[in-house]
């Protein structure tokens, strides 16, 4: 099962993309499904996300109740979603639900809390960083709040892979697009990747990387009052999700691509090991019919062995052929959304 892990500071929306995200896999996208495992979690994201949405009268299509933003995570949580395309479920994956405040606490009593959430990414399939539009734009006017707090997050990521010996595939989700200007997502980009994330894009270094421009709809930028009953502000703006699935599009990607790296490697493997078998036969098809006689068994074995592994290719070549279908699909989805750039050793994708 895939382990995705979303990081980012307090009041990055993190909340708010996991009940956008649930909310519009629900419903599907590109032939796919994200679904909760337990009913119960299912329930819960389904009435969050309710609580965003503004309430009409079915009647006469009156307002009755603005939609609140959600309160930030008080504990973290893992929930666990079924990646279904059509009918076929195809994995799991688990999605890491931290409280606000680890990244952003100073106090030693965080540092347990901390520590386990770097437990967890660590082992993680894929990371999302969060990086709320805001900071983007801070970072871009030399902000140095914004530069010191991406720099934790690079710290960080360097810290997984330390931890893990191995690269772990990150998206940059860049929340709450719909505030940057035309052109805004590009010279932002460009910006941290060649300032503070730097050393992610060296020839030298393999990490697989992507940048995405996520919003859940348009909202005015002028705060709105405080709900009496909930003490959350109300929602000024239209919900209208916006690339909210594709990080985890990234996470299959990346697993589907070494997956299919792997099984041609074992296709290879097992062509390699035919034409072994069939150079045995061969030379003992060339022998004497004494040498016939006296290597008979070898060649039987030899015919066994070739037999065999004439039945796995077939099975190998038919879990291929799933794999890359598989693989189809999630690139085209993932490559369809706007605001989207892949990067691995320095280069664009």
């Amino acid at each position: 099962m895939m382990r995705i892990t979303m990081m980012g500071f307090s009041r990055a929306g993190k909340t708010c993309y996991l009940y956008a995200m649930a909310a519009r896999m629900s419903k599907g996208q590109y032939g796919f499904r994200f679904i909760p495992d337990n009913h119960r979690k299912s329930l819960s994201l389904n009435r969050c996300w309710n609580e965003m949405k503004p309430q009409f009268n079915p009647d006469n299509g009156t307002l009755v109740r603005q939609g609140v933003w959600p309160a930030g995570t008080g504990e973290s949580d893992e929930i666990v979603f079924r990646f279904v395309y059509g009918t076929r479920n195809l994995t799991y994956f688990s999605w890491y639900d931290y409280r606000g405040g680890i990244l952003d606490s100073e106090s030693e009593s965080d540092e347990k809390d901390y520590n386990k959430f770097v437990e967890i990414a660590s082992e993680s399939a894929c990371i999302i960083v969060c990086i709320p539009a805001e900071m983007l734009q801070a970072y871009m006017h030399g902000d140095s709040m914004a530069e010191s707090r991406l720099n934790i997050i690079l710290d960080d990521l360097t810290k997984y892979r330390e931890s893990r010996n191995d690269y772990v595939p990150v998206t940059f989700a860049i929340l709450k697009a719909d505030r940057l200007a035309p052109g805004e997502f590009s010279r932002g980009v460009k910006a941290i990747r060649e300032g503070v994330f730097a050393p992610l894009f060296s020839q030298d270094e393999n990490w697989l990387l992507m940048f995405v421009g996520v919003s859940l709809g348009k909202f005015d930028r002028n705060q709105g009052d405080i709900d009496p009953k909930t003490h959350r502000r109300f929602i000024n703006g239209t919900l209208e999700p916006v690339n909210v699935e594709l990080p985890v599009f990234f996470a299959f990607y990346c697993k589907l691509k070494d997956a299919v790296r792997s099984k041609n490697e074992e296709m290879n493997k097992n062509a390699n090991a035919q034409d072994i078998a069939k150079g045995k036969l061969q030379t003992y098809n060339s022998r004497t019919i004494f040498g016939r006689w006296w290597h008979g068994d070898e060649a039987k074995a030899a015919k066994a062995e070739l037999e065999e592994l004439a039945k796995d290719s077939g099975l190998i070549a038919a879990d291929l052929q799933k794999l890359q279908v598989d693989f189809s699909h999630v690139t085209e989805a993932l490559l369809d959304g706007g605001y989207v750039e892949i990067w691995n050793k320095g280069e664009k994708l």
